[in-house]
């Protein structure tokens, strides 16, 4: 059986402004499940400003040892990984891989919210090149609010980075075209959840995978699914 991964969730207790607890991270979990969803990758944001790699490291293990004490067989597997605020000097951050997905030299990276710069781009092109990185464009639709952002995303679309869009854009007919014009831009493509709670910000890759199946055909989906296994797994 193929799996079906969601690479972005907020879902390790008391991480972030994810997950309030165990019974949360259980309740978005068991949703997940119903969705078909087999592995989940808890990418809990990382801010470079508030504290160390190692120090984000020690409390992403330890809320992971917190849900393996509740979480059952029958529930998605749960891989720890992290949602990279990007920081000037990222690219020559010495411990930068210990925020890969687990076991892998894949890394989930949050752009800024404000007009990238060309130094930005350079530092993103240097991960990837240098530092020899498969990078995750962390929902890359949100920074469509910038021309400059704009242009400078058709330019990472020709580099080996996957663009990672998120399910809400599939909830809402007003939303969806943003984030169907995202996955078009290239031929790198993911899709993920970015669930923080079963409330406002609930599980819903269903929607997402649902839309796609239907816009771009179902053999597209199946290489979203392979190319997030090739990248999280190493299958």
């Amino acid at each position: 059986m193929r799996e079906i991964i969601d690479p972005h969730t907020h879902v390790l207790p008391k991480m972030d402004d994810g997950s309030r607890g165990t019974v949360m991270s259980i309740e978005m979990l068991k949703r997940m499940k119903a969705m078909g969803i087999t592995v989940v990758c808890g990418t809990s944001h990382y801010y470079r400003r508030d504290e160390s790699i190692r120090e984000f490291c020690e409390r992403r293990e330890a809320a992971l040892d917190r849900l393996s004490e509740v979480l059952t067989d029958d529930l998605p597997r749960v891989i720890p990984g992290s949602e990279v605020a990007f920081f000037h000097g990222i690219s020559e951050e010495e411990d930068l891989e210990m925020l890969c997905y687990e076991g892998t030299r894949t890394l989930l990276l949050e752009m800024p919210f404000t007009d990238w710069t060309s130094s930005n781009v350079d530092e993103v092109r240097s991960l990837v090149l240098d530092r020899r990185l498969n990078l995750i464009l962390a929902h890359p639709e949100r920074f469509l609010f910038s021309k400059s952002n704009k242009e400078y995303l058709r330019r990472l679309a020709e580099m080996n980075i996957y663009f990672q869009v998120n399910g809400e854009n599939f909830t809402s007919f007003f939303t969806r075209k943003e984030g169907l014009e995202i996955l078009k831009m290239t031929p790198r493509r993911l899709l993920g959840s970015d669930a923080h709670n079963t409330e406002k910000r609930p599980p819903n890759l269903d929607a997402a995978r649902s839309y796609v199946s239907r816009k771009m055909g179902a053999e597209e989906l199946e290489r979203i699914d392979e190319a997030a296994c090739r990248l999280i797994l190493g299958t």
